[in-house]
Formats: C-alpha cells, sequence, structure tokens
C-alpha cells in the first residue's frame, strides 16, 4: 500500500514526466526502462538494489521506500493500537475504512511534502472515509453520539483552518508581513480528520500538537537561515502525523482528561 500511494502520488503530482509520461506500468525515473516485478517488491527491491537502478544504476531515491515503511509501521500501529475490542463485523468493517483512509492521507502527505499540493478529490474521499467509519462506529454502538462534542470538533480543528484561510485569501508577504497563511486544501483535510476524531477535546488536542510540530521544523529553519518570514511551510503533513498518534492513543487521552 506504501508503493502503491508513492507511485500515485507522483502521478497525481505529475511528477512523472519526459521518459515517464505516458507510461502506464512503473519505470525508472532517469532512464525510462521499464520495471519487472522483481524490481517493485516493497523495500527488499530498493534494499537489494542498495538504492538504486538495476539498469542504469541511478539513485531511485528515498522517497519510495519511506513511504512503504512508513505506512507499514502505521498499518501495524493501527492494528495493536486499535481503541476499540476488534470483534464482530463493524469492528473490522471499521478498521478497514481506517487504513483505506491511511492510504489516502498518505498520498496527500506525500504530495504536500514536496509539491505543496493537496488534491480536493482525495480530500473528498477522505471526508467521505470519515464519515462511513463513523456511520459504522454508531450502528455498532462503538463510539458515542454526542452531537455537540462532534460539532465542536468540526469548529475547532476545520474551523479554525477555513477561518484563517479566509482572512488570509489571496495575501502576498512582503516584508515582515505574513502572506497567506493556509492553503485552500487545508481547511478541508482537517474536516475529515475532525470527523474521525468526533471529540472536541481530541480535536483540540491534534490543533495543538500539529502546530507543536510545525514549529519544530520552521524554528531552526528560521533560525539557521534556511527559511525567512513567508516561506511556504506544507502543514498537512503535521496535521496527519499528529491526528494518527491523538485518534490511536485516545482511550488514555480521555481518560485523562475525565482524571
Amino acid at each position: 500500500m506504501g508503493s502503491f500511494a508513492c507511485c500515485t502520488a507522483r502521478r497525481q503530482s505529475g511528477g512523472l514526466t519526459g521518459k515517464l509520461r505516458g507510461r502506464r506500468r512503473s519505470a525508472c525515473a532517469s532512464c525510462g526502462k521499464q520495471l519487472a516485478a522483481r524490481d517493485l517488491i516493497p523495500i527488499l527491491s530498493w534494499v537489494g538494489l542498495k538504492g538504486k537502478c538495476r539498469y542504469c544504476k541511478k539513485l531511485i531515491g528515498k522517497r519510495e521506500v519511506l513511504a512503504e515503511l512508513g505506512l507499514g509501521l502505521a498499518f501495524a500501529a493501527s492494528y495493536l493500537f486499535w481503541p476499540w475490542a476488534l470483534e464482530g463485523w463493524g469492528a473490522w468493517a471499521g478498521l478497514i475504512v481506517f487504513l483505506v483512509s491511511l492510504v489516502t492521507m498518505t498520498v496527500l502527505f506525500i504530495t504536500d511534502l514536496f509539491e505543496h499540493e493537496l488534491s480536493t478529490m482525495l480530500l473528498m474521499l477522505n471526508i467521505i472515509c470519515a464519515c462511513a467509519w463513523t456511520g459504522i462506529m454508531l450502528a455498532t454502538n462503538a463510539v458515542g453520539a454526542n452531537l455537540w462534542s462532534r460539532l465542536g470538533a468540526v469548529a475547532i480543528l476545520a474551523g479554525v483552518y477555513l477561518a484563517l484561510y479566509l482572512v488570509s485569501k489571496g495575501k502576498k508577504a512582503s516584508g515582515k508581513k505574513y502572506g497567506q497563511l493556509v492553503g485552500d486544501g487545508d481547511w478541508l483535510l482537517a474536516l475529515g480528520l475532525a470527523i474521525f476524531l468526533g471529540d472536541w477535546w481530541l480535536a483540540l488536542l491534534v490543533l495543538t500538537g500539529a502546530n507543536a510540530l510545525g514549529s519544530l521544523v520552521a524554528i531552526p529553519m528560521l533560525m539557521s537561515g534556511r527559511a525567512k518570514t513567508g516561506t511556504a511551510i506544507p502543514f498537512g503533513p503535521f496535521l496527519m502525523v499528529a491526528f494518527l498518534v491523538v485518534f490511536l492513543m485516545q482511550t488514555w487521552l480521555l481518560g485523562f482528561a475525565a482524571f
């Protein structure tokens, strides 16, 4: 799934150019040689080839293997730390829908990180997955139906980014003035995550965690001169990382909040 997500991200962002344009099969980005099945075994092929193309010996890059490792670990963590008992069809259906959403989020993670783009189609697919997951969990009584808490989650997470987008839409950075604060896809991403969370307290934790992660990256970049005021830094990856941690740890976090 990680290999699929990375390939989809490249095609989604128009990353396949030159010799690869129009190709339906996977091919080397350097020489355009169509890859055989033995070249496409996730992680193992990359390690066996020492990160180089079998045909032209150019470096393949680490994006693919990191996507495969990252999503593999996310799948494993989702199963191991799933907040609900995996008993009955509803529990397994909920987990499967969540894993589908993780694949979608991986594509969004890669395209936002490298291309500063968030596909509206994939964002809508993620929202649909979130709604389907919520429906399954409510139907099986796995989660509570507190409407106000769910609306609060949407208001806190999606509402904040929608407000920032509308206030700063179209502005450009100049001098010490900030430009557009968030992209037009960030609030749609946050909406899908908020629907999954379904709790205002968890949404607040994701908002706080994502901004903390963003600060940990942005502040050193500013201090070292690698970035300056107005430099665009993709925020979607921070949101998704914070979401995954909070979502899988929600039983402990909600218990701590109640205490």
